[in-house]
């Protein structure tokens, strides 16, 4: 029998790679909490941001910052801090072609 998926897998499958650099690899990829734990933060569908592990740690590290996930107008906005201290407010949908750098790499766009 086969068990139901977690919100964290979903949302990982969803997604499909890390909001900050644009892994793709599933292995590696991680649901992360906005809200965290210790403040009440739940594992619920608009508090996960799906980062690599490698960003993942930055971020409990505190090299990069998530603050806030809300929703605009043009759909759910992260606003966050990048490891050289710049701020950014990315909407998530922009992310996915970005991959929150401000410039396509690669032969695809990536």
């Amino acid at each position: 029998m086969s068990r139901k998926p977690t919100v964290q897998e979903c949302r990982k499958k969803y997604d499909g790679r890390c909001f900050v650099c644009g892994e793709d690899d599933y292995i590696v990829l991680d649901a992360h909490r906005v809200v965290p734990g210790e403040i009440g933060g739940a594992y619920h569908w608009n508090n996960l941001l799906t980062l690599c592990a490698c960003c993942h740690r930055k971020v409990t590290a505190g090299t990069i910052r998530v603050h806030a996930r809300y929703l605009g107008t043009r759909g759910p906005v992260v606003h966050w801090t990048d490891e050289s201290g710049s701020e950014h407010f990315t909407n998530e949908s922009e992310s996915k072609v970005h991959h929150g750098n401000p410039e396509p790499q690669g032969e695809h766009g990536r």
